[in-house]
């Protein structure tokens, strides 16, 4: 490859840098947030889900209710920190996480809720 080359290959990923708009601190810090609020949903409620299948028709399986009930609660405040972030993070951010992700986030966040109406 000679010098003319990367030049314009140079040009090139510039303009493609320039194309994308730069993410703040703020979007940043928010969607971090709302991310990790997410996955700790999921696994609080995951692992509420394998304890109590774990210990429901065990006779001394009282600590282990007392435990799923505590994930649960967790992964209930979690959720609604998500479902309260997920707002403001679609509002800072310059553009939306990939569309499979928040279909994902949100059933995910709805879940332990729901399971508490239940």
């Amino acid at each position: 490859m000679d010098r003319g080359d990367e030049g314009v290959a140079d040009k090139r990923n510039r303009r493609r840098r320039a194309a994308i708009p730069e993410e703040s601190r703020v979007s940043l810090v928010v969607t971090v947030a709302w991310t990790v609020s997410v996955m700790t949903t999921l696994l609080c409620g995951s692992v509420a889900v394998l304890t109590w299948m774990a210990v429901r028709n065990r006779p001394d399986g009282e600590t282990g209710l007392a435990f799923v009930q505590l994930l649960h609660f967790c992964a209930i405040v979690t959720s609604g920190l998500s479902l309260l972030l997920l707002p403001v993070m679609l509002r800072v951010r310059p553009h939306p996480p990939p569309p499979g992700f928040l279909v994902f986030a949100i059933v995910v966040s709805a879940l332990p809720l729901v399971a508490a109406l239940l």
